[in-house]
């Protein structure tokens, strides 16, 4: 019996997608590349954050977040925290801005060419699909560890499952079928929180006796110098400009619609992970035979016994699926585009709207192909293998995309791809020969140089000319 209450919440969650889905796809959302890639291009403030929400907090920044607290305790709540200032950064400083300049775009590589020029916009698609390709892979492998949990199917078999269900109204319902399913996947994700709380403290309560608070306070000396400031970098500067920001930027209404929604998805990611530390810690009273579903173990081992609790169990599970595909179709779909806009028409002009349309779908397939690959091949925890994945994004993009958005304007078109290339090429070279400095620093202050440098050169050629 306890098991039918276990399948409500998941049966619910499943049965709501699909209808959105169906809906979307009956009423031809997406039967063009441009509907795929901006929707209805207006979206409200509140739409704008329950996305931005629904995408940023992924398993990375969930039940991953909450095993790295569990292992490391308090210490390891100052890095979330960067990523929540970061948010607010990006609200404040760039995501108006974006909005304001972006009449004509629908990728962050639409944006960077028309400071960069067509080579930045190709070298910034190329990286989008390896991005996408790394952080799905991350995000289907903790979706199958979730799905195979509850229902016993081998490890890859259930990721598969995920990935399919994700693929299939990626494909079909675009952006604005990824927006309608972000809000109640979010509502989800909330009861995911609450739960996961609600046992921490029953936990703390059990045990208030033998509490220490000094338990759970990480000693930094255990941690490497380089490793810490390879973390503060790829926190803060990790999810910078990515495509999956960028497009909320360029959807919503008007740009202090689009700053307000940044800056309020930042105030609740701090409360966010201040729960997911409480929910870490309250963790370490129950016993555990696999730390990489740390979440799961107190969910089961609090609430067993009674329908309700199978009830509560079940809607954690839908919380944590909704975590995983929130982000995933995100992804897909600004892979999809990227492809499409970034690389196929920059490379052959003379596309149909049909092929554009097509190309779209098969980069959706052949990101959602390549995830699975490495799903199956790597078996890390998924917080390593994103920030494997940050280290593709900072090196090469961050700077280039903030200078050009705080000048508004660019001395010289080749300083963004050549930083680029310096940044990436720093990265690559320091990250093999495993230099004592965090390689993702040394690209970045290469790619820094490099912009400034030739930005300076072309200024004073300016000047004299």
């Amino acid at each position: 019996m306890e098991n039918v209450f276990l399948w409500i919440p998941i049966g619910i969650f499943v049965i709501y997608i699909t209808f959105i889905f169906i809906k979307s796809f009956l009423n031809k959302e997406a039967s063009t590349a441009l509907a795929i890639s901006k929707g209805s291009n207006d979206y409200a403030g509140m739409v704008i954050l329950f996305t931005i929400l629904g995408t940023m907090i992924g398993p990375g920044y969930s039940f991953s977040a909450i095993e790295e607290f569990y292992k490391y305790g308090f210490f390891y709540t100052i890095f979330f925290i960067l990523a929540a200032i970061q948010f607010w950064l990006f609200g404040h400083l760039f995501a108006g801005r974006i909005k304001n300049i972006s009449a004509d775009c629908e990728t962050a590589g639409d944006i960077l060419r028309q400071a960069y020029g067509k080579p930045m916009q190709i070298v910034t698609g190329i990286l989008t699909l390896f991005f996408s390709i790394a952080i799905v892979g991350a995000l289907s492998l903790a979706g199958g560890r979730v799905l195979s949990s509850v229902t016993g199917f081998e490890q890859n078999t259930a990721t598969v499952i995920v990935l399919v269900f994700v693929v299939m109204y990626s494909l079909w319902g675009g952006i604005a079928t990824v927006i309608k399913t972000d809000t109640p996947q979010f509502l989800f994700v909330c009861a995911f929180a609450l739960i996961g709380l609600g046992a921490a403290i029953y936990q703390f309560c059990l045990n208030s006796e033998s509490i220490d608070i000094s338990d759970f306070v990480f000693n930094s000396n255990q941690t490497p110098s380089i490793e810490i400031i390879d973390l503060v970098f790829a926190f803060l500067l990790g999810e910078a400009f990515l495509p999956v920001y960028s497009i909320r930027g360029i959807i919503a209404k008007d740009a202090i619609t689009a700053q307000k929604a940044f800056k309020r998805a930042a105030y609740i990611g701090f409360v966010w992970f201040i729960v997911l530390t409480v929910i870490g810690i309250g963790a370490h009273y129950i016993a555990y035979d696999n730390e990489k579903l740390v979440y799961l173990n107190l969910v089961q081992s609090t609430f067993h016994g009674t329908w309700w609790g199978a009830l509560l169990v079940g809607l954690a599970l839908a919380g944590m699926l909704s975590v995983v595909m929130s982000t995933i179709d995100s992804l897909l779909n600004s892979a999809g585009v990227s492809f499409r806009k970034d690389i196929m028409q920059q490379i052959f002009k003379s596309i149909t709207p049909e092929e554009q349309l097509t190309y779209t779908r098969y980069a959706i397939l052949i990101v959602a192909v390549f995830g699975l690959l490495i799903a199956s091949v790597f078996n890390d925890s998924i917080m390593d293998l994103l920030l494997k994945a940050y280290a593709l994004w900072v090196p090469a993009i961050v700077f280039p995309f903030a200078y050009y958005l705080i000048k508004n304007k660019v001395n010289n078109k080749n300083s963004g791809i050549y930083g680029a290339i310096t940044g990436f090429l720093g990265w690559c070279v320091f990250n093999l020969i495993s230099a004592p400095i965090p390689s993702i620093l040394i690209g970045l202050i290469l790619n820094v140089i490099t912009v400034l440098l030739i930005e300076k050169y072309a200024t004073r050629n300016n000047r004299t000319a």
